[in-house]
């Protein structure tokens, strides 16, 4: 197999896509997050101690503007974590019409816990159950997140089930209820972590910890 032919017919099938909903957008219509996403798959290490993160959908301020899932300007620019990405790595780009130092909370705190559980592990990948960016009209008439729809998350599945054929020794983790459910739905019985967004830092933890420990012991 080749991985990197895989990867780029996998982004430009992304960048063809015609979202199912005039409430979302497709993200991968820009050249900086295509290169971004093919920079982070490639340098992904498939092994049987690698996980593989998948959330629900990118968030406005997060995947949205980097093109990658758990990831926003402000980690991508600044982030000094033990895999030495991001910061480090010329290749990451932010798109030159967004902030470089725009935070999420969503990826602070997933950048914050998860290389002290994971340190002595290869990096994590990241993915979501929709890839695209729901987003709902807010009070000011500004965009907002919302939550994927059934038919959303349905579409996005062809994109899922690819992510996890191209790294088959990789341990899936449901990041939320949410994409714990869909995976359980196209038979992936995965270990559920708190979404990032919501709940405790103490939770999140322990939740981490326990996934990471399964896996030295994989």
């Amino acid at each position: 197999m080749n991985q990197q032919r895989d990867i780029n017919r996998f982004v430009k099938s992304l960048t063809r896509a015609e979202v199912p909903e005039d409430r979302s957008v497709n993200i991968y219509r820009s050249e900086v997050r295509c290169a971004n996403l093919m920079r982070w798959f490639s340098t992904f290490d498939d092994t049987s101690q690698s996980a593989l993160f998948v959330g629900e959908a990118p968030g406005r301020n997060g995947g949205a503007i980097t093109g990658i899932p758990f990831v926003s300007p402000d980690i991508m620019t600044s982030s000094e974590d033990c895999w030495g990405i991001f910061a480090t790595d010329p290749n990451f780009e932010v798109p030159e019409d967004e902030v470089p130092d725009q935070r999420e909370r969503t990826a602070t705190r997933f950048w914050k816990h998860v290389p002290t559980c994971f340190s002595d592990m290869p990096r994590p990948l990241t993915w979501n159950i929709y890839p695209f960016w729901p987003f709902a009209v807010g009070g000011n008439h500004g965009r907002i997140n919302r939550a994927p729809t059934t038919d959303e998350v349905e579409f996005g599945s062809k994109w899922l089930v690819r992510v996890i054929e191209m790294y088959p020794n990789a341990h899936v983790v449901a990041v939320g209820v949410k994409a714990h459910d869909t995976l359980e739905s196209i038979g992936i019985n995965a270990p559920l972590v708190p979404h990032p967004s919501r709940g405790s830092d103490e939770k999140l933890i322990k939740s981490l910890e326990r996934v990471a420990e399964d896996l030295r012991h994989a």
